[in-house]
């Protein structure tokens, strides 16, 4: 029997073979393309830089919302 701390390894395991076999790791997103996407570590990665990049360049109060629901209060989804 698998037990929950072993399941979740293999979760890991396999999801991070997957989004590098898909090319999810060296795939260039757009906010709009990923904003609504949990499924993948690189993803999560690529939606914050996507977020911080436009903070930066043209900073809106729907970008400061992302930040604040995803990254620093994530149980107010």
């Amino acid at each position: 029997m698998v037990q929950g701390s072993d399941l979740g390894e293999s979760y890991v395991t396999q999801s991070n073979h997957i989004q590098n076999e898909l090319g999810l790791t060296t795939t260039h997103f757009q906010l709009e393309q990923i904003l609504q996407v949990e499924t993948f570590v690189a993803i999560e990665t690529a939606l914050q830089h996507c977020v911080e990049i436009a903070l930066v360049t043209k900073p809106t109060t729907e970008l400061v919302q992302i930040a604040q629901v995803t990254w620093i209060n994530p149980g107010a989804c």
